[in-house]
């Protein structure tokens, strides 16, 4: 797996042996209910035998009530975009470097399926 960064994008954070914290790139508001994009500047490049999982900040997500769907990126190369959702009754700021996401780099097995 290869990773760049771009120029103002924060080195993902390893939280465990496959799991790492992405980071927000940019700062914004998320309004109560809504909905807001981020760029996390991290671009990875996945090796043939492996897929990604993007998850909740659990702190986030425990917290604030911030979240978004989980993911899996089976892409070979992809620039990680995450839309935060904003489920509680009051705005949530986003300071750049603000852990916004998990991802979880996972192998990736294409079994044959045989319906009987």
């Amino acid at each position: 797996m290869k990773i760049k960064l771009e120029k103002e994008a924060s080195a993902p954070i390893r939280v465990a042996r496959n799991v790492f914290d992405l980071c927000s790139m940019e700062c914004g508001y998320i309004q109560p209910y809504s909905s807001k994009v981020f760029d996390t500047g991290v671009h990875i490049e996945f090796s043939d035998d492996t897929i990604g999982l993007l998850t909740n900040n659990p702190q986030l997500h425990v917290k604030h009530k911030i979240s978004f769907p989980s993911e899996i990126i089976e892409k070979k190369e992809v620039n990680i975009i995450i839309r935060l959702y904003n489920n509680s009754s009051v705005p949530y700021w986003v300071e750049k470097g603000t852990k916004i996401a998990q991802i979880t780099i996972l192998p990736s097995h294409h079994e044959s399926v045989v319906f009987v």
